[in-house]
């Protein structure tokens, strides 16, 4: 992960809801890395040796990857206690990777942040409400158009 990038940040609720969209089939997102080859000693691209950077991504790739290691639990299960179809589908779960080549650090630094420093932050008010639809039995969700 480059040294631009914020540290692990995420709460562990924020881990839960997104191995959930995953195991109910819910896209999550893309993932951009940069990818570079190594250069060997006659200062030739060497294709045999390829270095991958996440550019975004790396807050979801570590939850999906304390979940597989077992270090969290979704509804009191970790992956271990999954299924077997349960586990399967988490594991075919497809996502979109996209790889940038010969861009530069600072090509690299503005893409992250046009894609890090948009969007508005819901408030828990906002939040509340749109959970408040998942404890309220009586609601009917044709009439909300």
């Amino acid at each position: 992960v480059p040294d631009y990038q914020r540290e692990l940040k995420w709460s562990l609720e924020q881990k839960q809801n997104l191995i959930k969209s995953i195991l109910y089939g819910n896209p999550i997102g893309d993932f951009l890395f940069k990818k570079e080859y190594g250069i060997d000693e006659k200062g030739n691209k060497n294709t045999l040796q390829v270095n991958w950077f996440v550019i975004d991504g790396q807050q979801r790739i570590n939850a999906i990857r304390e979940f597989v290691l077992n270090q969290f639990t979704i509804d009191n299960k970790y992956f271990k206690d999954l299924n077997f179809w349960d586990a399967r589908k988490f594991l075919e779960s497809q996502v979109k990777v996209i790889s940038l080549m010969d861009i530069t650090l600072e090509e690299e630094i503005e893409i992250y942040l046009n894609r890090n420093c948009g969007g508005t932050m819901h408030t828990k008010e906002e939040l509340d409400k749109a959970r408040s639809f998942l404890n309220n039995s009586d609601t009917n969700f044709s009439d909300l158009n």
